[in-house]
């Protein structure tokens, strides 16, 4: 009984600690925008938007899945007390360090088809070059808070991203253009990683070297690369649903329309860091309840918790619903204001997204099948089928919305496929 209220309360501190960061995280997120939206303008904003988010698709195919590899098989292998368990971050890193040097190659001998993919066109060899690096930053980043969630260490892996995030305020802060702003983002956040990671980097290859042959190391790399590989799709699918329509509305509409859908995309993804504490704590916590069998123990989670983010994601409709004017005026700039309609049809996906994000993290522990990567195609597809036959930027805002739908009801058919494959064979 003892030991239950101790997890319990375990639990409970963790849900607070890092609902808590991601509140402060979110807050910080949006004076970002706000200084960026002011210094850049609405025409400015469309390239900064277009290469922010293509770095984040160059981030998940940089990371390949470790994101989630490194939780879930970190949390399985510390209750197994699998020799293998200080081998992960190690192969993690040099798998990073494998795929930073392919883009780089590519992006030296296919320049302009390069700068044409991330930049839409619109930016310099020299701001190519600054969004590599910048990604290559940032997955480092994320493999770090991973491997922190993986270890249990929530606090840590918080103030890692509090400490990253306040690293993109000072740049803000001080910088006007699109390429020194990156820049100094990316030379901040890479000595936010070295002075977080360094030395657990440097215990774990020690403990490596104690394993006496490479055998672990070979296994370990293995399990990384085809667990993480699927997953790496499902990041990409994710995050080029957020690229490569920005792509499609500029050729349609112009910079400054994109510019405006962008905004209410952000707008609308400044309150997803209220749902990210799911995966920052589900992973690693089912992962080990799938580990011990305590199936009821995960259906009782994931019921309460779906609870609480439809309440959330409801209540953060209504209020950009209600105030989307103001919302948009006050976080970004009075150029904005023209965006308010579009803000109230995007603000719409919140629901059925929150869904997603609730459920995409256990299922990738409890089933080794890409089910979010499945769920994410038919979603990816709906969404630009959609978009490619809207006629105006209203259109492509319904068209984000309502194709979002099919996010929430995949996920809850396969979360339910999976768990009860996984008590059938337990």
């Amino acid at each position: 009984m003892l030991i239950k209220w101790r997890v319990s309360s375990d639990l409970r501190k963790d849900i607070l600690w890092t609902f808590s960061s991601q509140i402060l995280i979110m807050l910080v997120v949006l004076l970002v925008n706000k200084l960026v939206s002011v210094h850049l303008g609405v025409e400015g904003f469309a390239l900064y938007s277009i290469a922010k988010k293509s770095s984040t698709v160059l981030v998940s195919i940089l990371a390949w899945g470790m994101t989630i590899a490194l939780p879930r098989y970190l949390s399985k292998y510390r209750v197994s007390e699998d020799k293998r368990y200080f081998t992960l971050f190690p192969m993690s890193l040099l798998l990073l360090f494998f795929f930073s040097i392919v883009l780089l190659l590519a992006s030296v001998l296919f320049s302009t088809s390069m700068r044409e993919w991330v930049l839409g066109g619109l930016g310099d060899n020299e701001l190519l070059f600054i969004i590599l690096f910048y990604s290559i930053g940032s997955a480092l980043n994320d493999l770090t808070v991973a491997y922190f969630r993986g270890k249990g260490m929530y606090k840590r892996s918080n103030i890692v991203q509090i400490c990253t995030q306040i690293s993109l305020l000072i740049g803000a802060l001080f910088f006007q253009d699109t390429s020194p702003l990156f820049l100094s983002w990316t030379i901040l956040i890479l000595i936010n990683c070295l002075s977080f990671a360094t030395k657990f980097f440097w215990r774990d290859m020690q403990e490596c070297s104690r394993l006496g042959g490479i055998k672990p190391l070979l296994a370990s790399n293995k399990q990384l690369f085809f667990y993480g590989t699927p997953r790496m799709l499902s990041d990409l699918v994710f995050q080029s649903t957020s690229f490569v329509p920005l792509l499609i509305v500029l050729a349609k509409f112009g910079e400054i329309a994109t510019g405006l859908f962008s905004t209410a995309i952000t707008l609308q993804l400044m309150i997803t860091p209220l749902f990210a504490f799911s995966g920052q704590i589900f992973l690693q916590r089912v992962s080990e309840m799938v580990e011990k069998k305590e199936f009821k123990k995960i259906r009782r989670l994931i019921r309460w918790s779906m609870m609480a983010f439809l309440s959330i994601a409801s209540v953060g409709f209504l209020s950009i619903s209600i105030g989307a004017e103001f919302w948009l005026q006050m976080l970004f700039s009075k150029e904005f204001i023209p965006a308010t309609s579009i803000t109230v049809i995007v603000s719409l996906s919140l629901i059925p997204r929150s869904i997603y994000l609730l459920l995409r993290n256990p299922l990738d522990a409890i089933s080794s099948v890409p089910y979010n990567l499945f769920s994410l195609l038919l979603w990816f597809a709906l969404y630009v089928l959609l978009l490619s036959h809207s006629n105006t930027i209203e259109a492509s805002a319904w068209s984000y919305t309502l194709s979002s739908l099919s996010l929430a009801i995949t996920s809850l058919v396969f979360w339910r496929r999976a768990l009860h494959r996984l008590q059938r064979n337990n």
